[in-house]
């Protein structure tokens, strides 16, 4: 191979690297997203169960809609 396709081909993966790099980064911030409502989501139903054991919660069919009440803790 000569220089010049050396060259060439080193900034081809130049490239290809940079552009790899930023789908990494991209991919980091959807995880850590998907983590956090992840978290949040758990957090809602641990307090949801907690709600049902301490019959806080009630839910009912009215008029073919389910309706759920919550009570203050």
């Amino acid at each position: 191979m000569c220089d010049e396709q050396l060259k060439m081909t080193m900034s081809t993966l130049m490239r290809q690297v940079t552009q790899q790099g930023k789908q990494i980064a991209e991919l980091q911030k959807q995880l850590a997203s998907m983590q956090l409502t992840s978290c949040e989501l758990e957090t809602i139903n641990n307090a949801t169960l907690m709600a049902i054991s301490n019959n806080l919660i009630e839910i009912k069919k009215v008029n073919g809609s389910t309706i759920c009440r919550i009570s203050p803790l």
